[in-house]
């Protein structure tokens, strides 16, 4: 269900994912999705990430739900907010199949180095009782954008 992950990364009740690839996003005036949406651009790590900027992230671990009925939350690692990162994410939707793509923005004065295989954020698995409902067109499945 879970690829890449290290047995060190499961938790009691969560498993941790790690930073794999970052993307910075480049843009031209007003963003009007989805007409005009930024384009992301892989750049190496580690990287310096300044006060207030904004970028993407994918997770070295790769979900493979094909036949789960499991959903996930994810949610920040503790160490993340204490150096000032906010992490927005979505959810894990039952058959999901994909890196999980989180937004990374600094949100503290200084700037924070961000490496490869560093503790982003975890999951939180839930079983869904009820029937799925398949996954609507247009569904992301791990595309950066």
């Amino acid at each position: 269900m879970i690829e890449n992950c290290r047995e060190s990364n499961v938790q009691s009740c969560t498993v941790d994912l790690r930073l794999g690839k970052l993307f910075t996003l480049k843009a031209s005036g007003t963003l009007d999705p989805p007409k005009n949406m930024p384009t992301p651009q892989e750049t190496e790590l580690p990287y310096m990430l300044s006060p207030g900027e904004y970028i993407l992230a994918s997770t070295i671990e790769r979900i493979n739900q094909t036949k789960t009925k499991y959903a996930a939350i994810i949610a920040p690692l503790s160490r993340t907010f204490r150096i000032g990162l906010s992490i927005q994410s979505g959810m894990v939707h039952p058959t999901y199949q994909g890196e999980i793509i989180v937004g990374i923005k600094n949100i503290s004065p200084h700037k924070i180095r961000l490496r490869r295989g560093m503790g982003l954020v975890h999951l939180c698995f839930f079983d869904v009782k009820s029937d799925i409902i398949p996954i609507h067109r247009g569904y992301q499945h791990g595309k950066v954008i």
